[in-house]
C-alpha cells in the first residue's frame, strides 16, 4: 500500500509532468539536482522572514471588482507555513521526486512587484497545499495493485503538470493563471474521489492489505494518514500575543472601562435566540461552499445572509455564533464579537447603530473573559478620563476606530450582526458604512456576517458582497426536524390530540401537511401548529389541516380571533393591555413590573396574575426571556402584522392606554388624602395603596411614569378624547 521507490511500473510524475513543460519552462524552474529537503528548509526560512516582513510592512492587496475583499498577506503566509512544515515530514518519501517540485509554494510569494503580480498569492496558499497533499497520496496510494491506482496516477499527473505550468504563469495574465488554478481545483475533486475509492478497497480486503505491508510500510503508511489528518484541519488563527497581554488593573476597573463601552447583554441575546435549535440543523449553511470559502480564505470579506421574515435568519445566525464559539474554546480562533439587532420600542437601544457597534468594541477589548484588556481600550477610556468628560457611551465613528485599532491585535476578527433590517432605517446606513470601512482599513483579517431582510435600502448596499439565500430546498431538513419536534412536544404538553382517538395517524399526518406547506417559513410552521391546538375532535382537524391559511397574517388574524373569543373581559384586558404596551412603553421591565402595568387598569387580584397565564393567553404571539426576565414579541412579524392590520392597536390607542397605566401608577404611589377615594370611584379597588393584593412599590415603573406620561398623552391624539375610560375628561 505504502509508496515505494521510483521503478518503471510507479514513475516519478513529478519528473514526467516537468519533461512534459518546454524547454524555456523547464529552465525557469532551475537545475533537477540537489536535495529536495534542503530546497524545502530553505523555502521555509524564505516564508518565516516573508511572515514576518507581512506583519510589521502590513502587506495587504484589495482585489478589485470584489467588493469588501481585502487579501491579508500574514494570513495567506501562516497557510503557506502549515503547509511546508507538513511537506517537509513527508520526510525521505519525498526525495524520490525532482526536488524542484517542493519550490512550487514559493512560486506566487517571491515577487517584489505585489502591486502588478498580487493576484498569484492568492492562489500561492492552494498550489502550497495541493502540492503536499500530492506528495502524501502518492506515498499512501500509488505502490499498492489497486483496481483506482491507474485512475489517481493519472489524475496526480494531470495535477502536477498543472502545478508546473504555473511557474511561468507569474509572467503571463491573470486570466491564464486562473484557468490552471481552476484545473488544479477540478483535478482535485477527482483525486478525492479516486482516493476514498482505494480506501474502500483496502477495507474489503483488510488481510490482503496487511500481508502487503512490511512493519517499516506500516508506521509509513500511518504518519502519511496522520499527514494527510493535519491538512484536513482548520487553521488555527489565535496568536500567542493575545495570551501576553498584561494591564495591571484590579478587575473593578477592568469592568468599568468595558461598562464605559458598553452595557449590552449581547451574551444573553444570544442564549435566547439559541435557546431550541435543534443538534445538526443549520449544517447546511455551515458546509455551503460560499460560506466556507468566506471562512477560509485569506481575505478580509462580508457575507450577507437574507431571506423573507419567518424563515428562521436569527436561528441560523446563532448557530454561526455557536460555531465560532467552539473555536474559540478549541483554541482554533478568538472569541467572535456579535449583536442581536431588534426592533423593539421597549428596546430602543437595539436598533441604534451606535449602542450596535459600541457593544462589539466591548467584546474585541476584552480578549477573554476576566483577562487583561487591549491597551486601545483602556488608553481611550484614560483619554475621556483626563479631560474630564467622560461620557456615558461612544458614538459611531469612535467605536469604530476603536474596533481597528482593537483588531491589530488578532490573528482573525469575527463579526456577527444578527438583524440589520430590524435596525433604525433612518440610521442603518451608517453602520453599513461603518463596516464597510472596517473592512477596507483594517490591518489584519476580518470575516463580517450580517443577516437581513431583502429591505431595499439594505439590498442595494450589500449586492456586490458574497451571500447566502436561505430558500426552502436548502432548509428542508431544519424545518422537517423542526416541525416533528414541536408537533410531538405539543402532544406531550397535552395541548394537540389531546382527546384523539388516532394520535399515531394524526401525528404523521400533521408533520407532512405543516412540512409541505411551510415552504421553508418556520414562524409559519410554528404558527399552524398553534392553530390546530384549537381542535378537540379529529374531524375537525382533519378539516383544519385541508385548508390551513396560506399566508402569516390570515394565521395571526386567526389566532388573534380566537385568543379573543376564548376569554371574558378581564381575560381579553390582559390580552390586549400586554400587546399595546409591548407595542408602545419605551421601556424594558422585568416580569413582575409587566404584570402590574397591564393590569394597572384592571381590577384584578396580582396575586392570581401569573407568568405562565400571561404566555397561556397570548399564545406564541408573546415569549418570556427568563435570561433577562423580560416579556417580548415572538417575531418582529407578530408587532408588524398588529401594527399594520388591526385596528385597535393603531399607534395611537397603545399610547393612550401607557398614558393611562402611568397617570394610574403616579397617582397610586401619591400622598394625597383623595387617593383612596378616586380608587374606589374608579372601580379600581385592587390598585388601593391599602389594598393587600397591591404588589410593592417600583421604583423603574414609577420614574418612567412621571417621565413618560406626558409623551404618551401627546403621542395619544385625540383618541384619548374619543375612547371611553376613565381618564376621558383628564385627556
Amino acid at each position: 500500500m505504502a509508496g515505494s521507490n521510483t521503478t518503471a511500473s510507479n514513475p516519478d510524475l513529478w519528473s514526467l509532468a516537468r519533461d512534459q513543460l518546454s524547454e524555456a519552462d523547464r529552465h525557469s524552474l532551475g537545475p533537477s539536482g540537489g536535495s529536495g529537503l534542503e530546497i524545502v528548509k530553505d523555502i521555509q526560512s524564505l516564508n518565516e522572514q516573508a511572515v514576518k516582513d507581512s506583519i510589521s510592512k502590513r502587506w495587504r492587496i484589495v482585489v478589485p471588482g470584489k467588493a469588501g475583499k481585502t487579501i491579508i498577506i500574514r494570513d495567506l503566509l501562516g497557510k503557506v507555513t502549515k503547509w511546508l512544515d507538513i511537506f517537509a515530514k513527508v520526510g525521505d518519501a519525498a526525495m524520490q521526486y525532482d526536488p524542484t517540485h517542493a519550490a512550487l509554494p514559493w512560486a506566487g510569494i517571491a515577487i517584489n512587484d505585489i502591486e502588478n503580480f498580487g493576484f498569484v498569492l492568492e492562489g500561492t496558499e492552494l498550489i502550497a497545499r495541493v502540492t503536499s497533499r500530492s506528495a502524501i497520496l502518492e506515498n499512501l496510494y500509488l505502490g499498492g495493485a489497486y483496481q483506482t491506482t491507474d485512475n489517481l496516477r493519472q489524475e496526480l499527473y494531470h495535477r502536477q503538470n498543472s502545478l508546473k505550468r504555473v511557474i511561468k504563469s507569474v509572467f503571463i495574465t491573470k486570466e491564464s493563471f486562473e484557468e490552471l488554478l481552476k484545473s488544479i481545483k477540478s483535478s482535485e475533486s477527482t483525486v478525492d474521489r479516486c482516493s476514498s475509492l482505494i480506501n474502500t478497497e483496502t477495507h474489503n480486503n483488510i488481510a490482503l492489505s496487511v500481508q502487503q505491508l512490511s512493519i517499516t510500510s506500516q508506521d509509513n503508511h500511518k504518519q502519511m494518514l496522520e499527514l494527510l489528518r493535519k491538512i484536513d484541519e482548520p487553521i488555527i488563527r489565535i496568536g500567542r500575543s493575545l495570551a501576553a497581554i498584561e494591564d495591571s488593573l484590579e478587575q473593578s476597573k477592568r469592568l468599568k472601562i468595558l461598562n464605559w463601552i458598553s452595557t449590552q447583554p449581547y451574551n444573553s441575546y444570544h442564549r435566547q435566540v439559541f435557546k431550541g435549535v435543534l443538534s445538526g440543523t443549520g449544517a447546511w449553511l455551515l458546509n455551503d461552499p460560499n460560506f466556507v470559502l468566506w471562512q477560509n480564505e485569506s481575505a478580509s470579506s462580508l457575507l450577507w445572509l437574507h431571506g423573507s421574515h419567518g424563515t428562521g435568519k436569527s436561528k441560523l445566525v446563532s448557530i454561526v455564533i455557536a460555531d465560532a464559539l467552539r473555536k474559540f474554546e478549541d483554541g482554533l480562533a478568538p472569541s467572535p464579537a456579535y449583536y442581536y439587532c431588534s426592533r423593539n420600542a421597549a428596546e430602543p437601544e437595539r436598533s441604534n447603530p451606535d449602542v450596535i457597534l459600541a457593544s462589539i468594541a466591548r467584546q474585541l477589548a476584552c480578549p477573554q473573559p476576566d483577562c487583561p484588556l487591549l491597551r486601545p481600550a483602556v488608553d481611550k477610556f484614560e483619554a475621556e478620563r483626563l479631560t474630564g468628560s467622560l461620557r456615558k457611551s461612544l458614538d459611531l465613528d469612535e467605536s469604530r476606530e476603536l474596533i481597528l485599532q482593537l483588531v491589530e491585535y488578532y490573528d482573525m476578527t469575527t463579526i456577527v450582526i444578527d438583524a440589520l433590517d430590524e435596525c433604525d432605517t433612518k440610521t442603518r446606513y451608517e453602520l453599513l458604512y461603518a463596516l464597510q470601512t472596517i473592512l477596507q482599513d483594517a490591518k489584519s483579517l476580518v470575516k463580517i456576517f450580517v443577516s437581513s431582510r431583502d429591505d431595499g435600502d439594505i439590498k442595494w448596499k450589500l449586492q456586490g458582497f458574497p451571500n447566502l439565500t436561505i430558500e426552502s430546498g436548502k432548509n428542508f431538513h431544519d424545518i422537517s426536524a423542526f416541525v416533528r419536534s414541536e408537533t410531538e412536544q405539543l402532544i406531550r404538553w397535552g395541548k394537540l390530540l389531546r382527546h384523539s382517538r388516532s394520535k399515531d395517524d394524526l401525528r404523521e399526518l400533521i408533520i407532512t401537511k405543516v412540512i409541505k406547506k411551510a415552504d421553508g417559513m418556520f414562524r409559519w410552521a410554528s404558527m399552524q401548529l398553534q392553530y390546530l391546538c384549537g381542535a378537540v375532535l379529529d374531524e375537525d382537524l382533519r378539516e383544519m389541516l385541508g385548508k390551513l391559511p396560506l399566508e402569516l397574517s390570515d394565521l395571526y388574524s386567526e389566532i388573534h380571533d380566537r385568543m379573543l373569543a376564548n376569554q371574558g373581559s378581564a381575560g381579553t384586558a390582559i390580552i390586549q393591555n400586554s400587546i399595546k404596551w409591548l407595542l408602545s412603553s419605551q421601556i424594558r421591565l422585568n416580569s413582575s413590573e409587566f404584570r402590574r402595568a397591564i393590569s394597572m387598569n384592571i381590577n384584578i387580584s396580582l396575586d392570581g396574575l401569573s407568568n405562565e397565564q400571561i404566555l397561556e393567553l397570548l399564545h406564541n404571539f408573546v415569549i418570556l426571556d427568563r435570561d433577562l426576565d423580560v416579556f417580548r414579541f415572538a417575531h418582529l412579524s407578530v408587532a408588524e402584522y398588529l401594527q399594520e392590520s388591526r385596528l385597535e392597536y393603531k399607534e395611537e390607542l397603545c399610547n393612550a392606554l401607557a398614558a393611562e397605566i402611568c397617570l394610574i401608577e403616579m397617582i397610586g404611589t401619591s400622598s394625597c388624602a383623595h387617593v383612596g377615594n378616586f380608587f374606589h370611584h374608579s372601580d379600581l379597588d385592587a390598585r388601593h395603596p391599602a389594598s393587600t393584593t397591591r404588589e410593592p412599590y417600583s421604583e423603574e415603573l414609577s420614574f418612567y411614569a412621571l417621565r413618560m406620561w406626558a409623551s404618551h398623552s401627546a403621542w395619544g391624539g385625540e383618541e384619548q378624547r374619543t375612547v371611553d375610560g376613565r381618564f376621558k375628561e383628564v385627556f
